[in-house]
């Protein structure tokens, strides 16, 4: 069993472009060094139009030590993928289920908060 001597608060944004709404979102997770944590969020289409979407993700201000990931679609991404290379259509009106955020965490990182943003944006207008 892993044991923790610091821990990590990690305070996740996640925002969309166009007609994209979020919901059930997770917008602040504590994680224990050595241990991972996965943060889901549900992606809504309130637009007329079905949109392609990516996520972007930010992990610039994460410290050292720290791994983050995500899933969108059918795919997970390694840490270090910051763009998902696969789009998502989703309809007017619908929720896509398929994101989750995850946070791996070394064995010995230090305390402290950092933020890690996610992006939802249409990948064909760009916005």
């Amino acid at each position: 069993m892993l044991r923790a001597t610091s821990a990590i608060t990690l305070l996740a944004s996640l925002y969309t472009t166009a007609a994209l709404r979020l919901h059930h979102a997770v917008t602040a997770v504590f994680v224990t060094p050595g241990w991972d944590v996965s943060a889901p969020a549900v992606v809504v289409n309130d637009g007329t139009q079905p949109l392609r979407v990516i996520v972007e993700m930010d992990d610039s201000q994460m410290p050292a030590g720290s791994y983050p990931y995500f899933c969108w679609g059918p795919s997970c991404y390694a840490p270090g993928v910051r763009v998902s290379p696969d789009t998502v259509t989703i309809a007017p009106g619908a929720e896509e289920h398929s994101f989750k955020a995850y946070v791996l965490v070394e064995a010995g990182t230090s305390s402290g908060s950092a933020p890690l943003l996610f992006r939802f944006r249409d990948a064909l207008s760009g916005a």
